[in-house]
C-alpha cells in the first residue's frame, strides 16, 4: 500500500485517529490532515467522524474493500514472485490429500530424488477437511500443484497419472466373512486385474452383515462405498484426521472391520497377509482417476516441470505394465 493508503487502513483498523497515530507515530493533527488531503484528492469521504468510534461512509466501504483486494493481490504477487527465485534454486511444492496420492507420491519423490537430488521439494499433506484449504493455496501460487480425484475443470487442469479399481479386502476370520469366502479372488488376480465374469459379486446384499469402517464425508471412498454399496453396516471405530486410511488398513487385518480398497493399495506391504479375502462387487463405478493438478495459464517453474514430466513418465510405465498383465 501507498502511505496515505497505509494511513487510512490503519485508522479504520484500530478505529482511531488518535490511536492510529501512535501505531503510526505521527501526530494526531498530521494524521488527520493527510487523511483530509486524500479524501479531497479522491472526491469523497472516506470516514464520518461525526460519530463515536469513527465509521466508514458508503463510499469509505467500497474504498477499504478496494484496500484490502490490493492487499491481497499485492501479496499473491510478491509469491509468485519468490517462487521464479525459488525456481532458480531448483524448488518444487505439492498438495496432497488421499492415501493413493500419498503412496503414488512416495514413489515418484523416490526417483524424482535420484535423479534430481539439488531441487527441494515442499509436500503439503493437508488433513481431512482441508482438501479446500490446499486448493486455495495452489490458487494464490503457494503450491506448484496438486494431486487428487477431482478439480475445476474451470480453473484448473487435470492430467491423469493413476487408474485404480475399488475392492472389498476383509480378514478372513471377521465376523461373517467365513460365509461369503467362496466368493473371494486372489490376490494375483487383483493385481493383474485379469478377471472372469464369474470373479465379481453380483449379488452386493451378500455384504450386508459384514461391517465397513466409515470413511470421513470429505473422502473420495467414502463416495464410492456409496455409489457401489447403498446402505452398508459400519464398525463401531471412527477413524479422524489424515492418513486415516494407513489405520483403517492396520484394523482391517486385526479383524474390526471390512475396507473398500483398491488393485493400486494393494500393492502395499499392508497386504502382505495370507489371511485377507478379496471381493470386487459388480458395479459401473469400480475405477477411478487420480490427477495431477495444475493452475490453467500459469508457467509453471523449471524444477515445477523437471516433476511433472517425471510423474507422467511413470505413469506411463505403470498403465504400460498394467495392461501387460491383463492381456
Amino acid at each position: 500500500m501507498e502511505l496515505l493508503e497505509k494511513y487510512t487502513y490503519c485508522v479504520y483498523t484500530l478505529g482511531s485517529f488518535s490511536a492510529a497515530a501512535k501505531e503510526l507515530f505521527i501526530s494526531q493533527p498530521a494524521l488527520s490532515a493527510a487523511i483530509s488531503r486524500h479524501e479531497k484528492s479522491l472526491g469523497f469521504r472516506i470516514f464520518d467522524r461525526g460519530i463515536i468510534p469513527i465509521s466508514l461512509t458508503a463510499e469509505g466501504r467500497i474504498y477499504v474493500d478496494y484496500l484490502e483486494e490490493k492487499e491481497r493481490n499485492e501479496n499473491i504477487m510478491k509469491k509468485r514472485i519468490k517462487m521464479l527465485s525459488d525456481a532458480s534454486l531448483g524448488t518444487v511444492s505439492i498438495g496432497v490429500y488421499s492415501y493413493s496420492a500419498t503412496e503414488l507420491l512416495s514413489e515418484i519423490c523416490g526417483e524424482f530424488n535420484k535423479r534430481y537430488p539439488e531441487i527441494k521439494v515442499r509436500l503439503d499433506m493437508g488433513s481431512i477437511g482441508q482438501l479446500e484449504n490446499l486448493s486455495e493455496k495452489m490458487k494464490s501460487h503457494a503450491l506448484d500443484m496438486m494431486i487428487h480425484y477431482n478439480f475445476d475443470s474451470t480453473n484448473c487442469i487435470g492430467i491423469p497419472v493413476l487408474k485404480e479399481n475399488m475392492v472389498i479386502a476383509m480378514h478372513r476370520d471377521l465376523e461373517g466373512a467365513e460365509a461369503i469366502s467362496h466368493l473371494s479372488v486372489s490376490k494375483n488376480k487383483i493385481l493383474s486385474w485379469n478377471l472372469s465374469e464369474e470373479d465379481y459379486v453380483s449379488d452386493l446384499t451378500v455384504f450386508r452383515d459384514i461391517k465397513f469402517f466409515e470413511y470421513s464425508l470429505f473422502s473420495n471412498t467414502r463416495h464410492k462405498m456409496n455409489q457401489i454399496l447403498g446402505t452398508y453396516k459400519t464398525a463401531n471405530y471412527t477413524v479422524e484426521n489424515a492418513r486415516q486410511v494407513n489405520m483403517h488398513n492396520k484394523l482391517m487385518k486385526e479383524k474390526v472391520s471390512a475396507i473398500m480398497a483398491t488393485d493400486y493399495h494393494i500393492k502395499t506391504k499392508e497386504f502382505d497377509d495370507d489371511n485377507i479375502l478379496y471381493f470386487v462387487p459388480k458395479s459401473e463405478h469400480l475405477q477411478r482417476t487420480l490427477y495431477i493438478i495444475t493452475l490453467k495459464d500459469t508457467n509453471l517453474s523449471p524444477a515445477a516441470k523437471k516433476f511433472l514430466e517425471l510423474a507422467l513418465e511413470m505413469s506411463k510405465k505403470e498403465i504400460k505394465s498394467n495392461s501387460k498383465a491383463k492381456q
